[in-house]
């Protein structure tokens, strides 16, 4: 099971629990009403103390879940308030219920945790042991029974740990078979995915298949600094608001293109850093990205693309095979691509090296991109700024009209800047998705333009956590994203992602005009063909 998967499996196994322990609140009314029956004999302020304590512990996990975006911390504390109130139930003078230590171990079978039904096991076998030793140590401290009395007691302590230990390893059997269970659907559904968006082959590919002359080739073309930069974001997304990290160091001597499984490819990687991340309280996983040199970079060759991945975590085959399921699952998805998962020894840090072949589809690097996209960035600032002062005389917009534009970018930043400023736009700049978060709870903005690959925070997380907010604002806000990627299912997944608009960089000033003209509504001081034909004259 990935790191992504555990944390959904746990946000939603805490969601239900806090919900269940909403019910433990009708012991409050019970404990009153066998109080004044003289059933329970407590006093009274025992009996307030009791309910007074059931309350807090049913109701203080549903606000802490609630309020609490730390899915662990919410575990920790759903199960403790369920051990405390099971105690407080077999903690009374009335019955022996010994089948109550057996809810703990059960329930925490929701969260498809080994770590947490180890702990919870343990924790209710303790709790077991203090009730009824409580019940013996009463019992001899006062006297009340002799020697021979007590031999049941014992023989009762004796027998409920056996059983109980005995019902624990039952229930560790079963989870182990459930894991094994699940890592091999997990693998059939990736498998089932591969196959599902594998195109079908042309006739002649089927005899040469069939004939056993060619291999079918399934595979997509895809931007290689996109898909490490969206790789990078989700683990980003993953270890948020925890003590750990996780960086990306990609060989601007990429080519800025390659052709493969990048569906297998980034579900073996993100199954490979995510157990790395979740598997230590504090965890530290780098992945370095380049290639094997020695050879000339030609559009349509072969490279073997090296993934090395560091981390402080020592998971390696033995432990993968019991506490990590993604391990497992990474090794299947890679030898599908017939590629290497080496495990290199450092000092007992987890050292992995992936190499896989890819086929070259663009022989420019990431680097000699960056420089083209530089340069032409700089053109059109220029071009923008000489024709500023005639459209300045024909502004379009009010002045009251405020737009932020978002991107760590400084140059990119200044040329978007530039195009609004001459339509008479007031503009205000943001290096990051953090930044810009900030200034929108500073004042009212009527845009927001934003690029997507930032560092602390993409330009995908700000939109979402623009569109979790309640106020109509936020949610009408035009958010448009400013992307190197083009084509109409980069621009569907944005706009499935809470993006209004998508404008291709480096910027078009006509493009950003037309975008304004379209999202901003009623703040024109000319009509936007007035406008157009002003520009057309001058």
């Amino acid at each position: 099971m990935t790191g992504m998967e555990s944390k959904e499996i746990f946000t939603k196994a805490n969601k239900k629990i806090s919900f269940f322990l909403l019910g433990f609140l009708l012991l409050i009314p019970l404990v009153i009403v066998l109080y004044l029956t003289n059933i329970l004999t407590y006093e009274s302020n025992e009996v307030i103390a009791l309910c007074v304590c059931v309350f807090i512990l049913s109701v203080a996990p549903f606000f802490i879940n609630r309020f609490s975006y730390n899915e662990n911390f919410n575990c920790s504390c759903n199960l403790y308030c369920l051990e405390l109130l099971l105690l407080a139930i077999a903690f009374n003078p009335l019955w022996d219920l010994t089948l109550v230590y057996l809810v703990m171990p059960v329930v925490s079978l929701i969260y498809f945790n080994r770590g947490v039904l180890h702990k919870m096991s343990i924790i209710a076998f303790l709790g077991m042991m203090f009730v009824k030793g409580v019940r013996l140590g009463t019992i001899v401290f006062c006297g009340i029974a002799s020697g021979s009395e007590l031999h049941p007691y014992y023989t009762d302590l004796l027998i409920a740990s056996i059983e109980y230990i005995i019902a624990a390893i039952i229930l560790l059997k079963v989870f182990e078979m459930m894991e094994d269970a699940y890592s091999k659907v997990s693998y059939a559904s990736v498998m089932h995915k591969k196959e599902a968006s594998e195109q079908p082959l042309s006739g002649n590919d089927l005899q040469s298949a069939a004939s056993g002359r060619q291999k079918p080739d399934y595979g997509d073309v895809y931007d290689v600094q996109h898909f490490f930069a969206i790789l990078a974001a989700d683990m980003e997304t993953l270890i948020k608001g925890k003590n750990k990290q996780f960086t990306l160091d990609l060989d601007n001597h990429m080519p800025v293109a390659l052709y493969g499984k990048k569906a297998l490819l980034r579900d073996a990687l993100v199954n490979i850093c995510s157990d790395l991340l979740m598997y230590k309280t504090e965890s530290d996983v780098n992945m370095y990205v380049t290639y094997e040199t020695g050879i000339n970079l030609k559009k349509k060759e072969n490279i073997t693309m090296i993934i090395r991945i560091d981390s402080n975590a020592e998971l390696n085959r033995n432990t993968a095979d019991k506490k990590a399921l993604g391990y497992f699952l990474s090794k299947k998805i890679i030898d599908e691509l017939e590629g290497d998962l080496i495990e290199l020894d450092d000092d007992g840090k987890t050292i992995f090296k992936i190499r896989l072949l890819q086929r070259v589809e663009d022989d420019q690097t990431i680097e000699e991109r960056q420089n083209k996209q530089r340069e032409a960035l700089l053109e059109l600032k220029e071009a923008a700024i000489a024709d500023k002062a005639e459209e300045t005389a024909g502004n379009m917009f009010h002045s009251d009209v405020h737009v932020m534009v978002v991107d760590d970018n400084r140059e990119a930043r200044k040329l978007v800047d530039s195009i609004l400023t001459a339509v008479g736009i007031s503009v205000t700049s943001a290096k990051s998705g953090v930044e810009c978060l900030e200034l929108l709870k500073t004042q009212e903005y009527d845009l927001v333009f934003i690029d997507d690959m930032m560092p602390d925070k993409s330009g995908v997380e700000t939109v979402k956590e623009i569109r979790f907010q309640d106020s109509e604002y936020y949610q009408k806000l035009p958010v448009v994203m400013m992307s190197i990627h083009g084509g109409r299912e980069d621009d569907k997944k944005y706009l499935a992602q809470g993006f209004t608009d998508c404008i291709r960089k480096p910027v078009n000033g006509e493009e950003v005009k037309a975008c304004l003209k379209k999202w901003v509504k009623d703040d024109y001081r000319m009509s936007y063909e007035e406008y157009m034909r002003i520009q057309n004259e001058g």
